[in-house]
């Protein structure tokens, strides 16, 4: 394989040490294994490096791995190297495949995998078939069959699916699919249904999907895979069933139309023609008007023609989960262009303080709604943003700083002025091919500007520099802002700017006329008197003020600036026009330029709450059938009780000695077992092996599983005397299996599960799910752990290189290591009791573990595993927060083909899944 990065020498330690610690986790499954106790003897979760091993594992055809692997060393974009495969694949180049049915299919399937990274089953399972079919002209066209795990793949990828499809269909010489009337009409009664049936997070207009169906070049198909049947538009003879088609309906809805914006950025960077339709999808949401009537805003909201109010996240609010700000309302988030430690990867960053004014409704890692860029954001707490403003009891107007200062004065809150920023990074935008929005003026544009003045003039002022190195906690005081604004010509500093372009031209000459008249030229005060109309042109501009004896004050600081901004000192009246804007306004008053503060606002209500528990099937401790004569309580003592009870399940057969057995391992030989298919015919049941499709005998059908008694009384008692161990209380199993060879998990595991008081998933791992929010730095005392440790994890020095000696020294996170919740502490030390347990007395082997605190966990690997996904990824435990989430590199989470705008991942002790995990 040609290597694509040269690491360091320290990554290269720390990845070796990570390989090291799977391979020996890895060895130990592989001797448990080998034992013969469990539906294989083989680790059915295999080790795979790279994104080409995924594919040809995944998909194939044979050969395609060295291709992807030399797309990557040209250093090829996923796109290019997914379009680039299927052309060749078309070309025969890979795979050398005759039938055009088939190459279209596995081209379609290869392009979905390398773009969903071979990690999520959607290749195979969400695409169920893909047909070239014929029309009632008897033109063909390409039809893909979407089923219901196309939704792992995510919107976009769904979305670009059809796009590799179109390239195919354009590649093979397919025609167009052309859809009826009457199939647009089933697409728009179908996603109706669908949505209040199952619920779509943005449901589409009729006229969206119309519209879109209209110019699809492929058919969006799918298998049913709901009861509920059209009304309406049933029986079309190139629709083959009357039942919702969910697959088809995500595809459409969540994949072209929701990603619109991404797919017309896409089709546009690999030049594929015929998807600039997509662009007019925007014309269509918000009716018929034209642009420029879109923008017109009231004068009250946004006074400059950005963006039309986006109200689609406040189209399904959820009872409990309020509504922060309405759609661009003056008051709501600014947009703050940036990234924190904590931020980016979709997740945003709100001012500690909003998140205690808002009743602590927003804790770390609970999903915000968007209005834009996205559809939705994780929250993480940024100080260095700026901060709410709010109004209290008494009338006083104050900027909100911390968090301390934020709960001594929330009783006192009468209404809330101004959410404060929102943090975004640029990325966030360029993903959601949106446009950017115009940025509020802020420091770090404040000290770019002052730096450009500097370098014309050839001025080199270390005290100047200052301003420059850390322009958020290096602020010049009123007096030097306004020196510096009117020697270098640049606009005033954001810290003595308020929120001007809130108020009207006509409101700010009240403003201006009321300071003029009560400012006093003997001692530069202003003294405001608490007029009605004036404190509501202060509380709209978010102006910070005082009130007492029914006079409105400033601090000394800002008595200053309005003295010199508003020019008072001078009598004159200036000769403004009715049109002026308000920063024209200034400029004739002073010649200080002033910029717009906050030029847009976003609307947000709250989404999931963040979430850390572990994930489990109500109760369970085996994936063992018990029936459904146990009742509801599915107790292991109550089917005891009933000594016998009738289950569906396997037939494995000692292929050394023959006999018949629903075990793993032969009762009477020790052997390991085979498993059998069971002929339907009650005649003839004779067993044949997998291979086989029908019975050789009979000619019937083949089953994996029967019903038959099981003495249950008998097996647990066996069990319980081979463990040495008494039948832990409320033990529960399942009522019957749901995989599809019915091959029960050893009983014993579930007693060794419920003595360690911990649950199976259905897959027969035990998972903890946590929000996913990024972290590129951390400080060691944030997560729980002392400086020798953290040394001995290979943390030697902080992000400036400096040697690690304090607690409170910021270090970069390494890429494959998480800081998990305390939630979570104390249910995974069981679990890690519970392997230890399973190696000792079900394997007979030494236990791993040895786990008896939090801190014995440090070091060791988890595995990160998203929903619907097949492919782990490997994780390193090195500490523990507050926040009920999982603190990772954002690569770990992408790794996952997860963001982080609210999803929720598992994590599972990596020993786990390689003993447990079965297909």
């Amino acid at each position: 394989m040609i290597a694509l990065v040269r690491m360091s020498k320290e990554m290269t330690l720390y990845t070796e040490d990570i390989q090291k610690k799977v391979d020996e986790c890895y060895d130990i499954a592989t001797k448990a294994r080998e034992l013969g106790l469990d539906p294989e003897e083989f680790i059915e979760s295999p080790q795979a490096k790279d994104l080409a091993g995924r594919v040809e594992k995944l998909v194939g055809p044979r050969g395609v791995a060295e291709i992807i692997r030399d797309l990557k060393s040209k250093r090829k974009s996923d796109d290019q190297i997914a379009f680039q495969v299927v052309s060749d694949i078309l070309d025969k180049k890979i795979g050398n495949i005759e039938d055009l049915n088939e190459r279209v299919d596995r081209a379609i399937r290869v392009g979905l995998a390398i773009q969903t990274m071979g990690v999520v089953s959607a290749p195979l399972e969400g695409i169920s078939k893909i047909k070239i079919r014929n029309d009632y002209q008897g033109k063909k066209y390409l039809s893909l069959y979407f089923a219901g795990p196309i939704r792992a793949a995510g919107g976009t990828t769904q979305g670009l699916c059809v796009l590799i499809a179109d390239f195919v269909r354009k590649k093979s010489g397919i025609p167009k699919y052309e859809a009826t009337d009457g199939e647009a009409g089933r697409y728009v009664e179908e996603i109706k249904l669908y949505d209040r049936r199952v619920h779509l997070q943005y449901p589409s207009s009729n006229d969206e999907i119309r519209f879109a169906v209209a110019h699809l070049p492929i058919e969006i198909n799918g298998d049913a895979t709901e009861d509920e049947e059209v009304s309406r538009f049933r029986d079309l003879p190139r629709v083959e069933t009357n039942n919702i088609r969910g697959g088809a309906c995500l595809v459409l809805n969540d994949g072209i139309l929701l990603k619109a914006p991404k797919l017309l950025k896409r089709a546009e960077n690999m030049e594929l023609e015929g998807w600039d339709w997509l662009e007019d999808l925007e014309k269509i949401a918000h009716g018929d008007s034209s642009k420029e009537e879109r923008e017109e805003t009231d004068e009250d909201e946004i006074k400059e023609d950005i963006l039309s109010p986006n109200s689609k996240y406040i189209a399904d609010i959820i009872a409990g989960r309020p509504v922060f700000s309405y759609p661009s309302r003056i008051g709501g988030h600014r947009i703050r262009y940036g990234r924190s430690r904590n931020t980016g990867l979709a997740a945003g960053g709100l001012h500690p303080a909003t998140m205690v004014l808002l009743d602590k409704f927003i804790a770390i890692g609970t999903q915000l709604r968007i209005e834009r860029p996205g559809k939705s954001t994780s929250i993480c707490p940024v100080s260095s943003i700026e901060p709410p403003i709010v109004k209290l009891k008494n009338g006083d107007v104050i900027k909100v700083k911390t968090m301390e200062l934020a709960e001594k004065i929330f009783p006192e809150i009468k209404k809330i002025l101004f959410l404060g920023d929102i943090l975004f990074g640029y990325g966030e935008f360029a993903e959601n091919n949106h446009n950017l929005l115009p940025s509020g003026y802020v420091e770090e544009w404040w000290a770019l500007e002052l730096k450009n003045e500097m370098e014309k003039k050839k001025i080199d002022d270390p005290d100047l520099k200052l301003y420059l190195d850390d322009p958020f906690s290096n602020i010049p005081t009123a007096k030097e802002a306004l020196d510096i604004s009117k020697k270098f010509g640049i606009p005033l500093h954001p810290a003595y700017t308020d929120f001007w372009g809130n108020i009207s031209p006509k409101e700010l000459k009240i403003l201006h006329e009321a300071l003029r008249k009560t400012f006093s030229k003997t001692n530069g005060k202003i003294q405001l008197r608490n007029e009605k109309d004036i404190k509501k042109i202060l509380e709209k501009a978010f102006i910070v003020h005082k009130v007492k004896d029914d006079k409105i004050y400033f601090s000394k600081a800002m008595d200053f600036v309005y003295e010199e901004i508003f020019n008072l000192k001078d009598i004159n009246k200036i000769d403004s026009k009715d049109d002026d804007d308000i920063f024209s306004y200034f400029y004739k008053l002073s010649g200080i330029k002033i910029k717009n503060k906050a030029p847009y606002y976003m609307g947000s209500r709250m989404g999931r709450p963040e979430k850390s528990e572990r994930k489990s099937m109500k109760g369970i401790h085996t994936l063992f059938p018990l029936s459904d004569k146990v009742g509801n309580s599915r107790l292991i003592e109550k089917a005891i009780e009933l000594r016998k009870v009738k289950i569906d399940v396997c037939r494995k057969q000692c292929p050394d000695c023959g006999k018949i057995t629903i075990f793993n391992k032969c009762p009477n030989c020790n052997s390991h077992t085979e498993l059998q298919k069971i002929c339907t015919n009650p005649n003839c049941r004779k067993l044949s092996p997998t291979s086989y499709e029908v019975c050789p005998q009979c000619q019937s059908r083949l089953n994996y599983s029967e019903e038959a008694l099981f003495n249950v009384k008998k097996y647990v008692r066996k069990v319980t005397d081979s463990l040495n161990l008494p039948l832990p209380e409320k033990m529960k199993g399942i009522f019957g299996l749901t995989n599809r060879y019915k091959v029960p998990e050893p009983i014993e595991k579930g007693i060794l599960r419920a003595k360690n008081g911990v649950l199976v998933y259905k897959t027969a791992e035990i998972r903890y799910d946590a929000t996913d929010i990024p972290l590129t730095h951390f400080k060691p005392r944030e997560i729980e752990i002392s400086l020798q440790k953290l040394k001995e994890l290979g943390y030697t020095h902080d992000f400036e290189g400096k040697p690690l000696q304090s607690l409170d020294q910021i270090v970069e996170l390494k890429v494959q290591d998480v800081i998990l919740s305390n939630d979570s502490v104390d249910y995974l030390v069981k679990v890690a009791n519970f392997l230890d347990d399973e190696l000792d007395l079900f394997y007979q082997m030494t236990p791993y573990y040895n786990v008896k605190s939090k801190q014995d966990l440090i070091g060791h690997l988890v595995v990160g595993l998203a929903p619907h996904t097949s492919a782990g990824i490997i994780g390193r435990i090195i500490g523990f927060s507050h926040a009920r989430s999982i603190y990772a590199h954002p690569f770990w989470h992408a790794a996952k083909r997860r963001n982080c705008d609210g999803d929720e991942d598992s994590v599972m002790l990596l020993l786990d899944p390689l003993l447990n995990f079965s297909r």
